[in-house]
Formats: C-alpha cells, structure tokens, sequence
C-alpha cells in the first residue's frame, strides 16, 4: 500500500512491516525498489531531500542488464560495473516518475 510519496520516492509499505522506497534510475530510464527495515534491509539517513543509503543497491534485469548505485546526499554514484550509459557517472536523483 502507498503510504507516501516525496519528490524522489513513492514510500510503501509491504506487509511484513518493512518500507519500500521506489527511486527512478536514469541509468536504467526505470524505478528501482530499496527496502527499509528487516533482518536484510538497507540503512536509510531519513531525509527524503538529501538521502544516503546503505550499502549499493544492485538491480539485474531478464535482459541481463546490470546496474550498481549508491546514494549519497542525493546523488547517485553508478559504479564502473553497471551496463548502461551511466556507468561511472555522478549525477542528483531524478522525480519519482
């Protein structure tokens, strides 16, 4: 269920209780999922202008697609292993689409 949504994110919540943030990647031209909260979830800073989370996110794709971000204070950092165009680019997050 949709229980926020910011300028970078639209917030869900799943039901085991953890928080699902929804990010569009450039890279990928798609929306990537972090989830907060669990045994297994991402650390988070908690602000919804600046935000940092931990460690990269990874996302692969059926067309073997592969992207590595982090997000530090609003910035993605695309790492040289990622198979797109933004490969080692730097660049603010984009609106939620």
């Amino acid at each position: 269920m949709l229980i926020n949504q910011t300028k970078y994110f639209k917030i869900f919540e799943s039901p085991d209780g953890t928080l699902d943030y929804w990010f569009y990647c450039p890279g990928c031209k798609s929306n990537h999922m972090i989830k907060i909260g669990g045994s297994e979830g991402w650390t988070y800073n908690g602000k919804h202008d600046n935000p940092t989370f931990e460690p990269s996110i990874q996302t692969r794709f059926l067309n073997h697609v592969k992207c590595t971000v982090f997000i530090k204070q609003g910035y993605l950092h695309y790492t040289d292993d990622c198979q797109h165009d933004s490969k080692g680019v730097v660049r603010p997050m984009e609106d939620i689409l």
